[in-house]
């Protein structure tokens, strides 16, 4: 009987047990860790390896629950916005001070700039080596930034949020993910109309000017407005 009780209340493995208080749903964990070494007890009393696989299957899936329920949270939105809007900035930034300023590039990034191919020249060695180039010997105009279009853009797409947000009730996940498409919307449409039409250089550079000016107009509006629309859902939580 007594060795009965001693298996049957088996503790997890120091690991497994860590892993579950750590990256587990906080509030479920001491509950699951009980149920989990009853369950394993009995396991062990039959086939120790089965246990043993039965025992890290449920870690990970219970560690797996943790960290999505944590990923939908609209602080872990909020960060992962603000992340992604400073890293996007800084890239757009460098874009428009090198092509601003550029006399002369690589016969490969001036074939992707006529593409208007931005997504592989931000990818590109010699592009940051330019880009840093420019950026530190080069003035930075604040009329650089000044797109006509792109403001028009900022607007429809700040009004389209508003009513889609009144219209429908939507996460923060998903908020922030139908902002940055629709943010997405004037490089789509800037890249169609490059490549469909035959175009030369002074034509492309408008609608470059256009394609990546937009976002840098949106994606701080959107930042800002996920993590107040963000921060009031924590309140109600």
């Amino acid at each position: 009987m007594a060795n009965h009780i001693s298996h049957t209340n088996q503790a997890l493995p120091k690991l497994a047990e860590l892993l579950i208080r750590k990256l587990g749903v906080p509030n479920y964990s001491d509950e699951l860790i009980g149920d989990m070494q009853e369950e394993y007890g009995e396991l062990m009393m039959k086939d120790p390896k089965t246990a043993s696989r039965w025992m890290w299957r449920q870690t990970l899936l219970a560690s797996w629950e943790g960290q999505k329920s944590l990923w939908q949270t609209p602080l872990f939105v909020s960060v992962i916005t603000g992340v992604f809007t400073a890293m996007l900035l800084f890239v757009i930034v460098g874009f428009v001070v090198w092509l601003s300023n550029m006399d002369s590039t690589t016969p490969l990034l001036w074939e992707q700039i006529l593409n208007g191919q931005i997504h592989y020249i931000v990818f590109s060695p010699d592009f940051w080596q330019q880009a840093t180039f420019a950026v530190n010997n080069t003035p930075v105009d604040i009329f650089m930034f000044m797109n006509v279009p792109s403001v028009g853009w900022a607007l429809a797409w700040a009004v389209a949020m508003f009513l889609l947000s009144k219209r429908y009730t939507m996460s923060p996940r998903v908020f922030s993910v139908v902002g940055m498409a629709l943010s997405a919307v004037p490089y789509l449409v800037g890249y169609t109309v490059i490549n469909t039409q035959n175009l030369d250089p002074k034509q492309i550079g408008p609608i470059l000017a256009y394609m990546i000016i937009a976002p840098l107009y949106i994606l701080p509006m959107l930042s800002t407005w996920a993590f107040f629309r963000n921060k009031g859902s924590m309140h109600l939580a």
